[in-house]
């Protein structure tokens, strides 16, 4: 299924009545491709290479194995991580979906939040140009809504801080 049609059919299930989205995201796209080319690269050592050797050895089953391996590696941020993060900024609230087969919500309230934070370490900065946003709220039960790895976080916290003024 293609990943915009997967989203909105995600948030179709979640918005209540006269909620509308004014900005879905996820995970940022270059972290996403560091990560593959990243666990790509140790795949293809760990995994890949071994295989063509059982191959050439003619142990098939070993071989198999470790090419599935391989690609579960490179699947996983290409796939899972953009599907399993999702995030939106409604007319209403902050919704957080975490998980692909089973799922977590988390939703909060513009008039709960208390304050949005960016966290930035040096590589996220510098190379893949993501950060975390830290969404601290009144009321919540855990206090927090963490937004990580999303690509321009100072613009998603001017978006949410827009939003919540309104």
């Amino acid at each position: 299924m293609n990943k915009e049609i997967y989203d909105q059919k995600v948030w179709s299930e979640i918005l209540s009545n006269g909620e509308t989205i004014s900005f879905a995201f996820s995970i940022g796209s270059r972290y996403i491709k560091f990560r593959a080319i990243f666990w790509g690269i140790i795949g293809f050592f760990m995994f890949l290479c071994p295989a063509v050797v059982f191959l050439t050895l003619g142990i098939w089953f070993m071989s198999i194995v470790f090419m599935i391996i391989f690609a579960l590696i490179v699947w996983y941020p290409l796939f899972y991580i953009p599907r399993a993060n999702l995030y939106a900024l409604t007319n209403k609230r902050v919704l957080v979906r975490k998980g692909w087969l089973s799922t977590t919500m988390q939703s909060v309230d513009y008039h709960n939040i208390t304050d949005v934070a960016v966290k930035q370490d040096f590589l996220s900065k510098q190379m893949l140009k993501t950060g975390t946003i830290v969404i601290n709220t009144a009321g919540h039960l855990t206090n927090q809504i963490v937004l990580r790895d999303v690509e321009a976080p100072y613009e998603i916290k001017k978006k949410v801080d827009h939003l919540k003024a309104q």
